[in-house]
């Protein structure tokens, strides 16, 4: 080389190709969540935005990756769904969705609701369950469905709902499901009541030793816990939570029932704790007035651990109603009186003198 001739540069080192990022960037995600009123914000944060599976797209509806909503204005987002919502309190919704990356006309959509108590979210998700699904660990529960994927978990109700029904779709749906009951589930187990629930399911435990001190009665109780108290033989399905107008009663609200089945005959079994028993026979009362005004007869019978119970009969159908303590239960709707009877005195007999009301009243 010549003397003063400038020295070449050496070749720069190309740069490391930059890592494939699934989703947005954290500083994509906190734009989004900084527009969400503040209201939704947590729900918001729920949606898994960043590190999303391999293969799939977080997409925008409009120029937003997340929709939020509160219940005034549910309705814009699913006009024609949202007054089943507000039945059961709903408080706010957070939304995205996500598509193949190589498919952009198929989808799965995601929809976080925020409920007023975990047991109103139980009651919806009960309330939308169809009878065919295949039920999965996810949440407090949980199920899919033509690729689909639903599921409660604390105070939330979550639908990952999708285009197609197809095992890609429903690996996709169950792997952020996951992910997003993760961040629902409380994470202190529901106060116990196992001596309540074992005398109400037949259960036989271990004897306490003589030395132990009496449980006291349990103040509140989960959902699981007052479903174990409706009788397992003849249920015919899960047990659900009714928030209003049980069997067309607008007094008669926030009700755990299932249905059951003897040969050809059919009924609901339900219950329903007050705040007192005196409150539980202001609703005992209307019933009976409802009934006797709809033409029923009604006949008062006596069965052993009920404080009142009533045979009523009406246009070839059959109830059998009573109120232990503080709870009214029964069966509604049997086509014949024998076995809606025979269910309620047994369940008379099983359920406590005193069960922790619902929400406390």
């Amino acid at each position: 080389m010549p003397a003063g001739a400038p020295v070449p540069l050496a070749a720069a080192a190309p740069a490391p190709a930059a890592a494939p990022v699934n989703g947005l960037s954290p500083a994509q995600v906190a734009t989004e969540l900084a527009t969400v009123p503040d209201p939704q914000k947590a729900i918001a944060a729920m949606l898994p935005l960043a590190d999303v599976p391999s293969g799939w797209i977080v997409e925008k509806s409009g120029d937003k990756y997340v929709e939020t909503f509160n219940a005034d204005n549910l309705y814009e987002k699913i006009d024609g769904r949202a007054e089943s919502f507000l039945q059961y309190g709903v408080t706010g919704m957070a939304y995205t969705y996500y598509h193949p990356a190589e498919d952009d006309s198929n989808e799965i959509q995601l929809y976080i609701f925020e409920m007023a108590d975990p047991l109103r979210a139980l009651g919806k998700f009960g309330s939308e369950k169809p009878e065919e699904i295949q039920n999965v660990d996810v949440g407090d529960g949980g199920y899919t469905s033509a690729g689909s994927l639903f599921f409660y978990a604390g105070k939330y109700y979550t639908q990952l709902v999708s285009t197609q029904d197809d095992p890609k779709f429903a690996a996709f749906a169950l792997e952020l499901g996951r992910r997003v009951a993760a961040q629902q589930k409380p994470g202190s187990p529901p106060p116990a009541a196992a001596p309540v629930l074992a005398e109400a399911s037949g259960a036989t435990t271990a004897a306490a030793p003589a030395t132990s001190a009496p449980k006291p009665a349990a103040a509140t109780m989960s959902p699981a816990e007052y479903f174990a108290l409706l009788p397992a033989g003849g249920r015919q399905n899960d047990p659900t939570y009714v928030p209003q107008d049980v069997f067309g009663y607008s007094f008669l609200t926030e009700v755990f029932m299932a249905d059951y089945k003897e040969g050809e005959v059919g009924w609901q079994g339900f219950l329903r704790p007050y705040g007192d028993e005196k409150k539980a026979q202001e609703v005992l009362e209307k019933y009976l007035e409802s009934v006797k005004e709809d033409g029923a007869e009604v006949k008062p019978l006596e069965a052993e651990g009920a404080d009142a119970i009533f045979a009523i009969s009406n246009i070839g159908l059959f109830d059998v109603v009573f109120r232990k303590g503080n709870t009214l239960a029964g069966a509604n709707g049997a086509t014949t009186a024998p076995p809606a009877e025979s269910f309620a005195r047994a369940l008379a007999r099983s359920l406590p003198a005193r069960i922790p009301a619902v929400g406390g009243g």
